[in-house]
């Protein structure tokens, strides 16, 4: 399955879980239900450059719904406005992610680890936490399956280079 696929599957795993109200007011929107007005506001608020067709999922935190602030997910990136901080980051440079006290889930924090040492906290008290700890995690997996397999390509690739310049050598060596 493709990374957009991977992403939505898991996103849509966990969407009714990251709201404690999803079933009341939907502010965990995903694909044609995301509404343009929130969408439009997200994207200048918090995640310039963004095309609307590269947005998977949105959690709008808003009182209004108006869009500026919350969470905007992509295929390969997660961009967010929340409790005064904005970020954004690649899915791929995922390292490790934290829930601070899943007991207390929403009223705790969300910590998502970087390769290169950034941290990044997940504050707002409109989301659950420990769902989107496990999306997180499914992230991590998944891009370090695709690690593997491509180093599984490359180490079958030169494993055959290197076979089949022996049978060319010996072939040479019967043939002289």
């Amino acid at each position: 399955m493709a990374q957009r696929e991977e992403i939505i599957k898991s996103l849509e795993k966990y969407s009714w879980d990251v709201y404690p109200m999803q079933y009341v007011t939907q502010r965990f929107q995903m694909g044609n239900g995301i509404s343009g007005k929130a969408l439009k506001n997200a994207i200048k608020s918090y995640a310039a450059g963004v095309s609307e067709e590269e947005v998977i999922a949105l959690f709008d935190t808003t009182l209004t719904a108006n869009g500026k602030e919350g969470f905007l997910f992509t295929d390969t990136m997660a961009y967010y406005k929340d409790s005064g901080k904005q970020g954004e980051f690649v899915y791929r440079d995922i390292k490790s992610v934290e829930v601070e006290d899943e007991d207390e889930d929403p009223k705790t924090s969300l910590y998502i680890y970087t390769k290169d040492g950034e941290e990044y906290e997940w504050r707002s008290r409109a989301m659950n936490k420990v769902p989107m700890y496990n999306f997180f995690k499914e992230v991590i997996a998944y891009f370090e399956q695709e690690k593997k397999k491509k180093e599984e390509q490359i180490i079958n690739s030169q494993v055959s280079d290197d076979a089949e310049q022996q049978v060319n050598d010996l072939f040479a060596r019967l043939t002289k």
